[in-house]
Order: structure tokens, then sequence, then C-alpha cells
């Protein structure tokens, strides 16, 4: 594992423009492509079992455009170039620089991780099936183009500062088996204007909605 200073090819940071994990290699480990710059692609073999935190930190790989993996890996997948555990039901990474304006979530998703969306510059709309059971902490943090996204019934918790500065968000409706809205889950999103709470929430934090100064409509369901 490395922190972000000590990578061995620190100084080759700015040239990397492509990673190709060769078979035989078991563990990526932390941090290892942090501040990679112009890394636009990643290849990752067969054999790697093990990714460690922070190694597709989005906003410091601000041209990452695809992850792939091997079809062969038994424990990771990749789909168009999106991160998934390899039973699809863990949303690990989203590229920051992938180009399409709508992404539809799969059906087999329960999980998406923390950071998964972090800093993704081009995403408009977010589909998500009914299934997925819990948004980690800052999913979609700083999505700055993310307009509508539609939370499932399914859905059982948003993890703190999971929509930060989504600064184009107009309307959240919080489903039904929601119980807290954490720290800062939809600080500083701008443009928000109408916000739906559901019976089932007993808990907000102070400053959940921070800094919305948008907002016209917070409506919070009767028990």
């Amino acid at each position: 594992n490395f922190k972000s200073s000590d990578v061995p090819w620190k100084s080759h940071r700015d040239d990397i423009k492509k990673v190709i994990i060769e078979d035989g290699v078991t563990s990526i480990g932390d941090c290892s492509f942090i501040y990679c710059n112009n890394l636009e692609e990643v290849n990752i073999s067969a054999s790697v079992s093990t990714i460690g935190i922070r190694v597709f930190w989005n906003h410091s790989i601000p041209s990452l455009t695809a992850i792939h993996v091997d079809d062969a890996n038994a424990v990771y997948k990749s789909i168009d170039g999106v991160l998934f555990t390899k039973d699809g039901k863990t949303l690990m990474k989203y590229p920051e620089n992938k180009m399409e304006a709508e992404f539809t979530i799969p059906d087999t998703v329960e999980t998406i991780d923390s950071n998964a969306f972090y800093y993704v510059k081009h995403l408009e709309k977010v589909n998500i099936s009914e299934g997925l059971k819990t948004i980690g902490s800052d999913a979609f943090w700083g999505c700055a183009k993310l307009s509508e996204i539609t939370l499932p019934e399914s859905l059982e918790s948003i993890g703190e500062t999971a929509f930060f500065q989504c600064i184009s968000l107009k309307k959240i409706s919080i489903p039904g088996k929601i119980t807290t809205i954490e720290s800062m889950t939809f600080a500083i999103c701008s443009s928000l204007k109408e916000v739906v709470i559901p019976a089932s929430v007993t808990s907000i934090a102070d400053d959940a909605f921070s800094t919305c100064g948008a907002l016209e409509s917070f409506d919070v369901a009767e028990e």
C-alpha cells in the first residue's frame, strides 16, 4: 500500500495515460493511482483479488474514462467501463470523466460504494432500480451536473455527504425506509428547491441541508 506522496511512479504521474495490471498481480495497493491527472484507462487482470482504498479516488484522476476487468476475474467485473463486484451487488467506481449524461444502475446493485461517483463530471441523470439498499458516504459528492435522481423505496440508508455539492440537483424525495438523514448529506445543493421527507425519518442532522439557499418546499409527512 502507498500514501499519496510515496508511490514509486510519483515523478511520472502526469505521463501515465493507460495502466495495464498484468496477470500474476493479486493486489492493487491503497492510493496507487492518486493524482495521475492524465490517466484515462485502467485494465485489471484476472489474478487481481484485492483493490485497496482510494485506488480510483475520483477528483484525483480527473481524466479517467474507463476501468476494464478481465472476464476471468473471480472477484471484480466491469460493465461499460464501470467497476463492480463480481456478483454485481456493489457498484465500486464510476470513472470521473466518463462522457455519458445518463446512467442506469443495474438492478443487481444493492450498494453504491463510498466515493463511487465522486466528482463525476458529465452525469445529469441517474436511474436507480428497486433493490438498492445502501448509498455510501460521499457517493455522489461534487456531481456538478447531476440534476435528476430518483431514490427507490428499497433504499435503507444514505451515508454522510452522499450528495454534497450536487449543485444542479433540484428535487429529492426520501424513501420510506430511511430513518436518519446524516450530516451534510445534501449540503451545498444550491439549486435544490423541493424536499420530501417521509414519516419514517426520525432524525435529521442540523447541517443535512446546509447552504441550500434555493429551497422553496420542505414537505415532512406526519406519522
